[in-house]
């Protein structure tokens, strides 16, 4: 049976390209266009400006693949106690010394809207493959207590094959974040995140839908220029349930970033700087993939899980005041599909693919 992608990609990518191409052309002074943001900088610990003193920068969207923790806790490391300076809230999973308390309750509130983010993906269908669209949004939400995020998310994905049966036209995945931490003395943070969700194809399958994927991480200054971290990520998957993180930031000055974390090794270089706009080019690896309850093609429930690993080249724009977005492409390799019902494991043929995030 032959589930087609081919109606969804052009739509998909004319969109990403028109919001991409809006978002790339800054006017004078390095802003954007675009209007002004909902969310301020998070401080990268490490990367140092001309005058010596810590840069900040406003965090990166996140990887597509189904974690589904979405908030990702490699693209920065946490600030700890012990750093100098006024402290800032940071995106969630990390935690900062307590603030001051302010004087009213505006200027804080139970909650607000911290960001929104959408991710988008393609991966080429070949006639032993299988080709994929994903598309997801993520709507981010600080709170009253510093570095404690609550972040609902929304995932589509669609599935094109022509040579394996049982495969779900789509899936969709529906879950919650939270995300927060504790400081451990002045160089220790534990940070942590829960998602709660269900992934399903929404076609009358039964089975276990909800799923409850979490993380714990403890990072350790070693330098103002190295954090060093490890933890465990729970995915409660069929497939893959349970994953070591485990890595280093590496970050010695404002113009190279390595953050060699499993399951998502990343090295960037900037080669732009024009005010508060920045254009990094960088090499990723990544663990990608998902699991879902599905219905089989004969009407009976099973768990489908697609993972992958992805080896990607990719561009990035860094901005305070605007759209921060990536575009990235590459190999897909170790690809396989399984079916828990039978037992069922297919190895897939090596493809291509494209991802693209816009954050603002």
């Amino acid at each position: 049976m032959r589930h087609a992608t081919a109606g969804v990609l052009p739509a998909v990518c004319a969109a990403l390209a028109a919001s991409v191409a809006s978002a790339q052309s800054p006017p004078a002074g390095g802003h954007s266009a675009v209007g002004t943001p909902t969310t301020g900088p998070v401080k990268l610990l490490g990367a140092e400006d001309d005058t010596g003193e810590a840069v900040e920068r406003p965090a990166l969207p996140p990887r597509i693949a189904q974690y589904p923790l979405e908030n990702d806790p490699y693209e920065h490391p946490p600030q700890f106690p012990s750093d100098q300076g006024p402290p800032l809230i940071p995106q969630a999973p990390y935690i900062v010394p307590p603030t001051p308390q302010l004087t009213t309750e505006e200027e804080v509130g139970w909650i607000a809207l911290d960001q929104w983010r959408l991710n988008a993906g393609v991966l080429h269908d070949s006639p032993e493959g299988l080709g994929i669209t994903d598309v997801s949004t993520t709507t981010i939400f600080k709170t009253g207590i510093p570095g404690v995020t609550i972040s609902p998310q929304f995932g589509s994905h669609w599935f094109g094959s022509t040579s394996i049966d049982n495969i779900p036209d789509s899936t969709y995945d529906l879950s919650v974040e939270l995300t927060g931490g504790i400081p451990l003395g002045d160089d220790w943070v534990l940070a942590g995140g829960i998602s709660p969700g269900i992934f399903t194809d929404f076609q009358g399958s039964g089975g276990d839908t909800f799923r409850i994927p979490f993380r714990v991480l403890a990072f350790y200054k070693w330098s103002q220029t190295l954090k060093l971290g490890a933890g465990v990520l729970y995915l409660d998957r069929p497939d893959v349930n349970i994953l070591p993180l485990v890595g280093l930031t590496y970050i010695p000055s404002d113009h190279f970033n390595a953050e060699l974390w499993f399951p998502r090794p990343k090295v960037s270089w900037r080669y732009l700087k024009q005010g508060d706009l920045e254009r990094w080019v960088y090499v990723v690896g990544e663990f990608g993939g998902g699991a879902w309850n599905i219905e089989r093609d004969d009407g009976t429930s099973d768990q489908f899980a697609y993972r992958d690993y992805r080896m990607m080249v990719g561009f990035e724009q860094r901005v305070e005041d605007g759209f921060n977005w990536f575009a990235e492409g590459g190999l897909i390799f170790g690809r396989k599909v399984s079916f828990n019902r039978l037992d069922e494991e297919i190895d897939l043929d090596k493809t291509v693919g494209l991802q693209f995030g816009l954050k603002y």
